[in-house]
């Protein structure tokens, strides 16, 4: 993370990768299995999920409710 510019870390940190690549980072420095990176990683990623199924859920039900789905016979 010191090679991002200052303002560019809080944007990096809510990514999931950058915490798998800091957990790696940790692991080749000798310090072992990050289990808080892993963590947070892991955490970022199901909240991540949990938005995708609501976001999609709403455009699916929009679309829906406007006629714009293809009925398929």
């Amino acid at each position: 993370m010191a090679s991002l510019p200052s303002y560019l870390r809080p944007i990096a940190w809510m990514l999931p990768t950058t915490h798998s690549f800091e957990g790696m980072r940790h692991a080749l420095a000798g310090g072992g299995f990050s289990a808080h990176d892993f963590g947070r990683g892991l955490a970022l990623n199901a909240r991540y999920f949990v938005f995708a199924i609501v976001f999609f859920r709403w455009i699916f039900e929009s679309a829906r409710s406007r006629g714009l789905l293809v009925k398929l016979e």
